[in-house]
């Protein structure tokens, strides 16, 4: 009786895990970085997904951004949404600021940005997102 209760323990505990598992992969999957698709990116103000989100995700987890110069940078995202600062310091120097879409956190109210700081050599050295 007791090796019976702890098999079925055994198999509990192992199908929670399994299933906690698969809810990660599916969360990454559904919510988290994405590849850049630079068509996607320019044309994102006809979905309704908001693509730049997650995007943007992967373009700083690759850290692809930094070293890059602004016009590669504009070549590769386009213009800019803002050039300058952007509020009380949320850009620290004069970069580029890039609208990704509402808020992801609750209650979304406000707007998710990517943020570009360039050095004096005009080279991306810290990209961030912030909301507003």
């Amino acid at each position: 009786m007791v090796v019976k209760n702890i098999r079925v323990v055994a198999v509990t505990v192992l199908a929670m895990v399994l299933v906690a598992i698969l809810a990660v992969f599916f969360w990454d999957a559904t919510h988290g970085p994405t590849e850049f698709d630079r068509s996607v990116w320019l044309h994102t103000e006809i979905t309704s997904d908001y693509p730049r989100l997650r995007m943007a995700d992967g373009l700083l987890k690759s850290r692809v951004l930094l070293g890059k110069a602004r016009s590669e940078i504009e070549a590769m995202l386009g213009p800019p949404t803002y050039i300058g600062y952007l509020g009380s310091g949320l850009v620290k120097k004069p970069g580029f600021v890039y609208r990704l879409g509402p808020e992801r956190e609750y209650p979304g109210i406000d707007i998710e940005y990517l943020a570009l700081d360039f050095d004096s050599t005009g080279k991306v050295y810290d990209a961030h997102v912030f909301n507003r």
